[in-house]
């Protein structure tokens, strides 16, 4: 096992910018995801780490040790790719035992490592098959022993459940958290979901245009984030966000400026934005009125498009709520779960 940390790490293609001075330090043993919109530098940071890209600037370090200009089979990391990359004409053995065998180890050492890494992801039933006799699923438990069998300080994920369909991605999570608590290793690991995001990390790094927005726990960042981008990209629904501006003592709600008790925004500010997660959004008998636009029931609970104020809004409520389009119902918000942000610099306005 060993920590990985970032100081100051730019990267530039040609005149382009594409990360920068990134600082992120990732615990021995611990499960980060970095995430973020395509274009944001997560998988550039994650190549920078493996050594299949150069650092334009700043220093990289596993275990304390500077390795940013060291070749990537000297960095002891093992990566897993969205395309499993494996060798169709050799057997799931001879895949899971090639790097060992490309570095010389002993046979009966080889054949150890691939019987226990082949125990730990119960794929042994599978070792005398070629990649096209078996599921995507099979194929991405493959590419993940073969990283298992180098016993690296570090794994490296390059989004590598995008392949898999919608169910086998959830179960794929799932045995990825699993193979974590099982070896303790310090895990990478880069994707575009932030539902990936917020169940199999210890930490997330959100990032956005090659800056890093917020770096927390999952929960932190669900219930305090740093900005509206954050706010914005974590959750699903996503929060919601709505215009308010103060006059004459009172607070003014969305486009058009409905009366709204309940909530204020900071003393010195006139004009802001809040968002509120959609299951924080309550019907009441008195509030801001509302006309129900759309009804979209899922079993446990229903998602709710209103128009509030003149602004769409999405309300998460209990799935026997009896509704119907074109019905006008009131709303409050949980007042402790009401964000404020400053129109200008996007950030988080004081608690």
């Amino acid at each position: 096992m060993a920590s990985v940390e970032y100081r100051n790490v730019s990267k530039n293609f040609d005149q382009v910018k594409v990360l920068h001075d990134i600082n992120l330090t990732i615990n021995d043993g611990e499960f980060v995801v970095l995430v973020g919109p395509s274009g944001c530098g997560k998988s550039t940071s994650l190549r920078m780490l493996a050594g299949l890209e150069s650092v334009s600037s700043g220093t990289i370090l596993i275990d304390g040790k500077d390795i940013t200009d060291k070749h990537p089979k000297d960095r002891d990391i093992a990566m897993v790719f969205q395309n499993y990359a494996l060798y169709p004409h050799m057997s799931v053995y001879e895949n899971l035992a090639f790097g060992l065998k490309m570095r010389r180890m002993d046979k009966a050492d080889i054949d150890k490592r691939v019987q226990e890494a082949a125990a730990i992801l119960k794929i042994e039933m599978l070792l005398d098959r070629k990649p096209k006799a078996l599921s995507g699923g099979q194929r991405q438990r493959v590419a993940l022993g073969r990283a298992i069998v180098r016993k690296p300080k570090v794994f490296l994920f390059d989004e590598p459940l995008s392949n898999l369909d919608a169910k086998l991605r959830v179960q794929m999570r799932s045995e990825i958290k699993k193979l974590h608590q099982t070896l303790g290793v310090t895990m990478l690991y880069v994707t575009h979901d932030q539902v990936e995001a917020m169940t199999m990390g210890d930490r997330i790094c959100l990032m956005d245009s090659g800056y890093i927005q917020q770096y927390d726990t999952p929960l932190n960042i669900y219930n305090e984030p740093t900005n509206r981008f954050v706010a914005g990209f974590i959750g699903s629904p996503p929060m919601n966000f709505l215009s308010v501006q103060r006059k004459n003592g009172g607070l003014l709600l969305g486009k058009n400026a409905q009366p709204f008790t309940g909530y204020d925004i900071p003393k010195n500010m006139e004009k802001a934005e809040i968002g509120i997660r959609p299951e924080d959004l309550l019907i009441a008998k008195e509030g801001a009125s509302a006309t129900v636009e759309l009804i979209e029931p899922l079993g446990s609970e229903l998602y709710i498009e209103l128009n509030l104020a003149g602004e769409s809004v999405t309300g998460r409520f209990a799935p026997d709520l009896k509704l119907q389009p074109g019905d006008k119902i009131n709303i409050q918000f949980r007042e402790q779960k009401v964000h404020c942000f400053d129109l200008e610099s996007g950030l988080r306005c004081p608690n």
